[in-house]
């Protein structure tokens, strides 16, 4: 699995999108995007229509096969995997998924691929449980 490279050698991937709104009171900005998926992230200050970069390391993201509301991570996509690999630590898998044309990388333990059954072609819910704005 050839896989971008976040901060300090982590994987992971910087998705490219729109700023759509931003809510003044939680001090959060609303991203469109490219794959047409919207995710809320901290208020850079960055104007509605502007366009950002935003990194999403591959440890921040979670699997589910349903959409949860019960829980504190509000960014959740729709994705399907495109690829499982193994992560230089034995009891950890990378996994591939795509979100439109946007792409992610979750890892995840080899007994979560398992249980959750994970192969190519299975669709799924991405949780972010955290995203930032890369300047």
């Amino acid at each position: 699995l050839d896989l971008p490279m976040g901060s300090d050698d982590e994987p992971g991937v910087v998705l490219e999108g729109q700023v759509a709104d931003r809510d003044a009171d939680w001090h959060l900005a609303q991203i469109r995007l490219g794959g047409g998926g919207t995710i809320w992230i901290r208020d850079g200050g960055d104007q509605p229509g502007e366009t950002v970069r935003v990194r999403v390391l591959a440890r921040d993201v979670s699997l589910s096969v349903a959409p949860h509301d019960d829980t504190s991570i509000l960014n959740r996509l729709r994705v399907q995997v495109t690829d499982v690999a193994a992560d230089p630590d034995e009891a950890m898998s990378l996994v591939r998924l795509s979100s439109g044309e946007d792409v992610l990388i979750a890892r995840i333990t080899r007994r979560s691929v398992a249980h959750l059954q994970l192969e190519p072609g299975k669709a799924l819910w991405a949780q972010l449980k955290s995203a930032a704005i890369v300047r």
